[in-house]
């Protein structure tokens, strides 16, 4: 997504997310399956987030590697 089309979002969500800052960072727990699949069809690259636990880190370094083995689009799922 473009920083345009992430501003055009912003323009539409209305005035109650006017009244409030809007956040540079989100917070977020995404299941590890999906999150293998978004490694593994490139969609999601692990250099773009910061895991905020060691347990975290370990498992999408893990995810990482695996995805590196087994590149390509996920078909079928």
């Amino acid at each position: 997504m473009t920083r345009q089309q992430i501003q055009e979002l912003d323009r539409q969500s209305g005035a109650a997310t006017r009244r409030r800052p809007r956040p540079k960072r989100v917070s977020l727990e995404v299941d590890r399956d999906k999150l293998f699949e978004l490694l593994r069809a490139r969609k999601l690259c692990a250099a773009d987030f910061t895991c905020l636990d060691g347990e975290s880190k370990d498992c999408v370094w893990r995810l990482a590697l695996a995805a590196c083995e087994s590149p390509g689009e996920i078909s079928g799922q």
